[in-house]
């Protein structure tokens, strides 16, 4: 009786594992056994929308909402990671938006309108939206417009202080009432530390820099590494002058 007992319970666990198995395989979107590409699609927002919401091409489902994030602080954008079937090719002037499908229903869906033009979209790539479009405008507009303030900058070379052409600007990182010797702990590993002599108080620099934008990008770098109080000064002469 004990190996027929045993056949038994053997047998109502494989058919357990095969029944878990299968309804992996049918609840999870898609086809269990079908390849896909990731793709990224960028919309100003993704109401409606939710993990496994289908992709839709033509009137077909084609794929799947695998992933939805916030795209960045201070955007209301999204960043939506769509799988697509692999046998389905997309042109790269293809597009997507939010709709419904099936139309009649309230079920939201994301279309891609597959758009002719020479050559396909990779797995990874970013399919066109408006919202995208509008999103790498902004992005080129900021870097077009700090290249024009760094060429300002650079061809016309100002003195750092209208009466000081010598001055320099630099970071200030601690005070001490004593002179620290080199490698000091305070200096948090920081080679090359600088010092002036201010009201009778050791003040310590890190760097030189001829334009204070420089000086204030090092400073951001320095409260970092935890130089909290990190502030920049004028120097000029090894002595601290006005802003």
């Amino acid at each position: 009786m004990l190996p027929k007992k045993r056949e038994l319970r053997a047998g109502l666990i494989s058919t357990g594992i095969l029944m878990i198995v299968l309804l992996f395989v049918f609840l999870t979107p898609g086809n269990f056994f079908k390849r896909y590409n990731t793709y990224t699609v960028l919309l100003g927002n993704a109401e409606g929308l939710h993990p496994g919401s289908p992709v839709v091409i033509g009137d077909l489902q084609k794929g799947y909402i695998k992933k939805i994030s916030l795209l960045n602080k201070g955007s209301n954008g999204v960043d939506i990671k769509v799988k697509v079937e692999r046998k389905v090719h997309l042109p790269k002037n293809s597009s997507a938006g939010l709709m419904l499908w099936p139309e009649e229903s309230q079920r939201a869906a994301l279309a891609v309108s597959l758009q002719g033009s020479e050559g396909y979209l990779n797995s990874g790539d970013t399919i066109f939206t408006e919202y995208y479009a509008r999103h790498r405008l902004t992005h080129l507009t900021e870097a077009f417009q700090n290249l024009q303030m760094d060429s300002l900058i650079h061809l016309n070379p100002l003195p750092a202080n209208g009466e000081a052409p010598d001055a320099v600007y630099k970071v200030q990182i601690l005070v001490s009432g004593k002179k620290l010797p080199p490698g000091h702990k305070a200096f948090l590993g920081l080679k090359e530390v600088e010092w002036y002599i201010q009201d009778g108080l050791y003040k310590y620099t890190r760097g030189e820099y001829k334009f204070k934008y420089e000086a204030l990008k090092a400073r951001d770098s320095l409260q970092e590494m935890g130089f909290k109080d990190a502030f920049v000064v004028k120097m000029s002469k090894d002595e601290r002058i006005k802003m």
